[in-house]
């Protein structure tokens, strides 16, 4: 099932985009997280479908806010698996179309974890994303050994520091790593 996490403007209150979260109803165990079931989807290379699933519902309850006059952005985390797919940007066009949603209303979020080599893989992909009008940010950044020095040239609209990044900032010493 998907859920909607809200990003809010703190100064007005305003509910300025939506983050799709998907999750698992299972029928024992109840509502499961990603980490209890994306990991087994991967490694069945059920990534990509699972991707396509929540751009699929992400798109139609988009199409849905903006008919009652209440666009929102909706952001969707993407897998390594959809990112490798050469028919990436393709599928993303075609389900925009078939709810015609303007290609901002769409952010695609790619996990720091995903590793330098599938990210430096689907720079062009990004790029061509990016052409069409639909954003990319970075999710997760410093949950990894990621710096801002790798940043650099990377083709993103957004960056979402984890929160262990940001508790290491003020934690050390001058010299310390």
């Amino acid at each position: 099932v998907l859920h909607y996490q809200p990003k809010v403007e703190l100064q007005t209150g305003t509910i300025t985009s939506v983050e799709a979260l998907v999750r698992w109803a299972h029928p024992e165990r109840g509502l499961l997280k990603p980490a209890a079931f994306v990991p087994v989807a991967e490694e069945a290379r059920l990534g990509a479908d699972l991707f396509a699933w929540v751009l699929e519902g992400a798109c139609r309850q988009a199409m849905r806010w903006q008919q009652q006059r209440t666009p929102r952005r909706v952001a969707i985390n993407t897998s390594p698996q959809a990112l490798e797919d050469p028919r990436l940007t393709a599928r993303i066009k075609d389900v925009l179309t078939r709810y015609d949603l303007h290609p901002g209303l769409l952010e695609i979020e790619i996990n720091e974890r995903s590793g330098g080599e599938v990210l430096g893989g689907a720079a062009e992909q990004l790029r061509e994303l990016r052409s069409i009008g639909v954003r990319v940010a970075l999710d997760d950044f410093g949950v990894e050994q990621g710096s801002l020095a790798q940043l650099r040239g990377m083709p993103l609209d957004g960056l979402k520091i984890d929160r262990s990044f940001v508790g290491r900032l003020g934690g050390g010493q001058a010299g310390d790593d």
